[in-house]
């Protein structure tokens, strides 16, 4: 992807359904996807949020200083860390690409 988010920072929002019995395996995925994300070069951090009255509701954010990071990290985190991710979840995540509007 290129265009006006390839040099800015950028922000990427995931929202994630898990199966109602899969909640904690989903929790505890995520926890691992979180800690490699911010282990990859060009990470800002990341944010991981459930709904307070629904268990089943994941939001995981990725900030990152350019979306050529973002990518980059994308090729090195490899699938097998998503594996657990999609097999606890109802659907695929629902994915935003965000930025700070240029002002």
């Amino acid at each position: 992807m290129t265009g006006a988010t390839d040099s800015v920072a950028v922000t990427c929002l995931y929202n994630l359904t898990a199966r109602s019995d899969m909640c904690k395996a989903m929790a505890q995925s995520l926890v691992l996807l979180e800690q490699a994300v911010r282990a990859c070069s060009g990470c800002l951090g990341t944010t991981l949020l459930t709904d307070i009255g629904d268990a089943t509701l994941f939001v995981f954010i990725e900030h990152w200083r350019t979306q050529e990071d973002r990518e980059a990290a994308g090729a090195v985190l490899g699938k097998s860390l998503f594996a657990p991710i999609m097999a606890a979840a109802i659907t695929p995540p629902a994915r935003r690409l965000l930025a700070r509007p240029s002002t």
